[in-house]
């Protein structure tokens, strides 16, 4: 192709097609004699586009690379017929199954089994072919053997295609709607006696060979030729979720942080909670020592002010306890030990023996009772300190 030659994407003179070297080439033509030239290089240059490459819709393998054969299984569910498609080919292939990559082109349903059309084509050759789509970009084209191409067979004709044109002695036939034949110049016909058909030779400008000249439904119907399936399947289901893999992880991921932070602050208010049970149950013991068992603390301390013999006694301490409670408890890292209550005309003072693991928090718990009460006397004396726990004394005064 001359670099003057003008590219269309809709000129039907035009075609995608692997070499049998594995070299992608833009073919082109102006009568019978098509030119080929690597795609690379076209795109290089600037003589096409991607834009109007991906317009021809499909890339065409040699039929010589691939086989196409028919077989009877006696399975009928999809996956059965594909685990068991390489075993029932196993003896008519060359190398082990292992190496080719199996496509289902049809599946006819049988009263005993399925009937089956398939391709066959080797996974190197199948990986050179899509790595090269891949690197240009033109993955979502169709992957189909060149035979599809041409015009069906009908009941008086088969239709033979001179490969020639390609630079190759070959003959292509199109046998039937899934067969076809690629033979050596002079070989005896595929169907001699066998029929009352008779050999139509066709040309280049007889096959279709990009998008825009197949209907609807015949592409469809070439849809199913498509060899880039399974494992080697770029578009489609399975290219979507590789196209989603990441986004779809760090939706996981997302949600896996969000749920673990969930659990850790849930976690943490149960913590919170128990402690403010314990401390709450230790105030109340140590404010009524006289008490062995505490099931409600709310009830036992209702019942134990009801009581008159504390009704005097307490009459002044219990509105400071109300008041230092909730204080306390805002300081979890403290615990209240002892307390002594004595009491006075003016009210009374309250001692009580705390203890941490640092200095700070005794201190953090003074500058909150001097904050939030600032009408209490406060007072803090530490009296040990140790390099695991401190201890001290806090006097509130209540007037």
């Amino acid at each position: 192709m001359s670099q003057n030659n003008t590219f269309d994407g809709h000129d039907p003179r035009q075609l995608l097609r692997f070499s049998p070297n594995g070299e992608l080439c833009l073919w082109t033509w102006q009568g019978s004699m098509p030119q080929a030239r690597a795609v690379r290089d076209a795109l290089q240059q600037g003589d096409c586009t991607h834009e109007q490459l991906m317009a021809l819709g499909v890339v065409w393998v040699p039929s010589t690379q691939v086989l196409l054969c028919d077989l009877s299984l006696p399975v009928k569910r999809q996956a059965q017929v594909l685990a068991a498609l390489p075993f029932a080919l196993e003896e008519t292939l060359t190398e082990p199954v292992e190496h080719y990559h199996f496509v289902l082109l049809n599946k006819r349903a049988q009263p005993n089994g399925s009937q089956l059309q398939v391709a066959v084509v080797l996974k190197s050759q199948m990986q050179h072919w899509t790595e090269m789509l891949t690197q240009l970009g033109l993955t979502e084209l169709l992957l189909s053997p060149e035979c599809f191409a041409m015009p069906m067979a009908t009941n008086d004709s088969v239709p033979v295609l001179d490969l020639q044109v390609f630079g190759e002695p070959q003959q292509l036939w199109r046998l039937s709607k899934w067969h076809a034949a690629a033979l050596e110049l002079g070989w005896p016909e595929p169907f001699a006696g066998s029929s009352e058909q008779t050999v139509e030779p066709i040309t280049f400008e007889n096959c279709a060979w990009q998008k825009s000249d197949f209907s609807a439904l015949a592409w469809q119907q070439l849809r199913q030729t498509h060899l880039a399936q399974g494992i080697f399947a770029q578009g489609g289901e399975q290219g979507l979720w590789q196209k989603w893999l990441w986004p779809n992880l760090a939706a996981v991921l997302l949600f896996a942080v969000f749920g673990a932070q969930m659990a850790l602050e849930q976690r943490q208010a149960q913590q919170e909670a128990k402690a403010y049970q314990a401390q709450t149950e230790q105030l109340f013991k140590t404010l009524f020592p006289e008490v062995k068992r505490v099931v409600n603390i709310k009830a036992q301390t209702l019942n134990r002010l009801k009581s008159p013999q504390d009704s005097g006694s307490r009459a002044a301490l219990m509105p400071l306890i109300y008041r230092l409670e909730p204080i306390v408890l805002q300081q979890p890292q403290v615990k209240v030990g002892r307390l002594s209550w004595q009491q006075s005309r003016q009210g009374g003072q309250l001692q009580l023996q705390l203890s941490s693991q640092n200095t700070a928090a005794l201190q953090g718990l003074q500058a909150q009772l001097k904050s939030q009460a600032p009408a209490l006397a406060v007072q803090l004396q530490i009296k040990n300190v140790t390099p695991e726990m401190t201890q001290g004394e806090l006097n509130v005064v209540a007037n």
